[in-house]
């Protein structure tokens, strides 16, 4: 779907932005909009007709990275490849359907072990955290923010509830887990 307005993303953007769910590719047209600021995007979708469509679209931006996979696979991957100590990470990969439960936990759980505990974590769609018919039947808000706290006990964590920047007609409940600044 994209991320959160602009005016509130501008206060998290670093130069390494990294998405679980590329979908139509919103999130990576959102960072594209912070021109020189973020100079490396990695994306990751499971879906292969989605990943099709963003390798078309984004193929000749040389910043942007593509991963056609599992978050899960891929994720430690990239991580360990980051160089510098700071990067968003947005997590929005989960099954549209609500067949399957979420990845959230695992993805943090990766982020856990393979991460700088300075990066900033954008997690999408809390609404669905707790509802029985959605992905996010098995989590809770609680379990979710206790492991944001096991990968930096120092985090400031918030919920925001907001417009996508891209598709404004559609709100979302975001939580943002960034490093307490010295």
């Amino acid at each position: 779907m994209g991320l959160p307005l602009n005016e509130i993303l501008v206060d998290y953007i670093c130069e390494t932005f990294i998405e679980t769910g590329t979908e139509c590719g919103n999130g990576i047209r959102q960072m594209l909009m912070f021109g020189d600021i973020v100079t490396e995007i990695h994306s990751i979708e499971l879906d292969e007709s989605y990943f099709k469509k963003a390798k078309q679209n984004f193929s000749q931006i040389e910043k942007i990275n593509l991963y056609n996979g599992n978050s899960l696979e891929i994720l430690p991957t990239i991580l360990e490849k980051i160089e510098e100590n700071r990067a968003i990470i947005w997590l929005d990969a989960h099954d549209n359907s609500h067949a399957i439960p979420s990845p959230l936990m695992d993805e943090l759980d990766i982020i856990k072990k393979h991460s700088h505990p300075n990066n900033t974590i954008l997690i999408d769609d809390m609404s669905q955290v707790g509802n029985p018919n959605s992905w996010g039947r098995y989590l809770s808000i609680n379990s979710i923010k206790d492991a944001l706290l096991e990968i930096n006990p120092q985090y400031i964590i918030t919920e925001v509830k907001s417009r996508y920047e891209l598709s404004r007609r559609k709100e979302s409940h975001i939580l943002i887990a960034k490093p307490h600044e010295k």
